[in-house]
């Protein structure tokens, strides 16, 4: 039993260090600087990569645990090198030695107090508590241990009074680490616990063979310094295990989080989808109204056209005016040329790339000449537009309709000896004016009319797609005054680059369409 006691004790002295070869004590100051250094390491590598408070403290305690394992390794060195046990440099390494172990263990035990319990006030009052204990301590032996010294040369300072104060000090915060701790719940907080517990059995160990005179010093010396050295894994196990927690937890969040996204993409992919047959329904709807519209100014004016001729065909050739039918039929002729016109460029407008701007003016103007064509009466056009004014081609074609149908109704309702087209500005807005002496109508009963006048109808319709507004005015016997503004595209992008307007005065401009209508 003694020779296994024997062997258990020189495997511990090997292991742990203690009193005998200085290289005894090299695995006791290599590793534990071994295991600070990797924790060290991969703290310091997560506070870089993202910001950790929970773990900024424990960078520091790790470098400082790692500091003081290497400065004892470094000053084993010399020892080994020069042959010596004790020398008159061991006298100011081993004050040092200890005051680095206090507050190795003062914000070690801090920096755990702040990981585990996340708690910053009660852990920097700890913290603050172990810094002035540490400074306390230091102070003392820079005091008391030189008079020691001076009294006795041949003293040790691990006998000193001034070392046993410095554990004293230690074994203080260790107890009140352990005791706040202890109020706690938690695993990792339990093998906290017994780190913090092996280095006060350390410690204590320490002021034991003191106590004791050193008797046991060959038995406790190991037993303390294996103490020591677990601590230092124990540590490392809850600094990794919790980093492992933290992953999985925030791999939890991240799954829940991407969950409910794809339930929120899922919502809004049917959301999107309904949306899309909507507009696909009113764009199918846009189309027919546009169709419609095509048909109405271009085809069913035709046919009203070339019924009218028909029947003043009719009525000359039944008056004996064969003289008169052929301009007529030539007129017919030309009408159902240009119809075939419109209806190619309708189909054609269905699959062509956009076309060019256009000038406002020009097209007025082609259309009196064409209106003059085919009625036989003089449009006047006045031209009040200081410059030549290019509109986008959609504004060209529904303000082209717009102005061919009221020409048109003036051929067919009107009766009017004159007709007037007037296009001037109006603070940035295009104001067209169609007027006519004619015999004029009841506008209240023409709105509530439908079959023959759905072409005024078409006609706002086609005034609201440029963002404009249409009026008509009209009494019986008065004639008829049709007005169409609208703030064309190019002003738009003008006003917006040049900073010509505010959002107000813009707004201003688009609500002043009614006060200029009366004009």
């Amino acid at each position: 039993m003694d020779q296994v006691f024997e062997l258990l004790l020189q495997f511990l002295s090997q292991f742990a260090g203690g009193p005998g070869p200085a290289e005894n004590n090299l695995v006791r100051f290599a590793l534990p600087a071994a295991f600070w250094g990797i924790l060290l390491f991969v703290a310091w590598s997560r506070q870089k990569q993202d910001q950790h408070p929970r773990e900024k403290w424990l960078v520091w305690g790790f470098a400082l645990c790692m500091f003081r394992e290497l400065f004892l390794l470094t000053h084993l060195a010399i020892k080994m090198v020069n042959q010596t046990e004790h020398d008159a440099f061991c006298n100011y390494v081993e004050p040092i030695e200890h005051t680095l172990s206090l507050a190795a263990i003062a914000v070690i035990a801090g920096a755990f107090l702040r990981y585990i319990l996340d708690d910053v006030t009660l852990s920097s009052r700890y913290l603050r508590a172990g810094i002035i204990a540490t400074a306390f301590g230091g102070l003392v032996t820079i005091i008391w241990w030189p008079n020691q010294l001076a009294a006795n040369p041949q003293a040790r300072f691990h006998d000193a009074g001034s070392a046993v104060l410095l554990h004293l000090l230690s074994l203080a915060l260790l107890a009140t680490a352990i005791i706040i701790l202890v109020r706690n719940r938690g695993w990792l907080r339990n093998i906290i616990i017994v780190a913090l517990s092996f280095l006060f059995v350390a410690e204590f160990i320490v002021l034991f063979n003191f106590w004791t005179d050193r008797v046991y010093v060959e038995v406790l010396c190991p037993i303390g310094n294996s103490f020591h050295i677990l601590a230092v894994p124990l540590f490392g196990l809850v600094y990794f295990r919790e980093m492992s927690l933290e992953k999985n937890k925030a791999q939890r969040a991240l799954s829940k989080y991407r969950d409910h996204l794809e339930e929120l993409v899922h919502i809004r992919t049917r959301e999107l989808t309904a949306a899309n047959k909507q507009l696909e329904r009113a764009a199918v709807l846009e189309e027919r109204q546009r169709i419609a519209a095509e048909m109405h100014d271009g085809l069913a004016q035709t046919l009203s056209f070339l019924g009218m001729k028909t029947d003043i065909v009719v009525e000359m050739l039944n008056d004996g005016q064969a003289s008169g039918v052929l301009e007529e039929i030539d007129q017919m002729h030309l009408a159902i040329g240009q119809a075939t016109t419109d209806v190619r460029r309708s189909i054609a407008s269905l699959r062509e790339n956009p076309r060019q701007r256009g000038s406002l003016d020009e097209e007025i103007s082609r259309l009196c000449d064409s209106f003059t064509a085919s009625s036989g009466k003089t449009v006047r056009f006045q031209n009040d537009l200081s410059a030549t004014l290019y509109i986008t081609p959609e504004e060209l074609e529904q303000v082209s309709k717009v102005v061919q149908e009221a020409l048109l109704n003036i051929y067919q309702h009107a009766n009017a000896p004159h007709t007037e087209i007037r296009i001037t500005n109006v603070k940035n807005m295009v104001k067209i004016t169609i007027r006519d002496d004619g015999q004029g109508f009841e506008t209240d009963e023409q709105e509530k009319a439908s079959g023959d006048h759905f072409g005024l109808s078409i006609m706002k319709a086609r005034a609201t797609r440029i963002g404009g507004k249409l009026t008509i005015r009209s009494q019986p016997g008065n004639g008829t005054v049709v007005t169409l503004v609208w703030v064309s595209n190019y002003a738009r992008d003008a006003l917006k680059s040049e900073g010509e307007q505010s959002s107000f005065e813009y707004g201003s401009t688009i609500l002043s369409l009614n006060s200029d209508l009366s004009k």
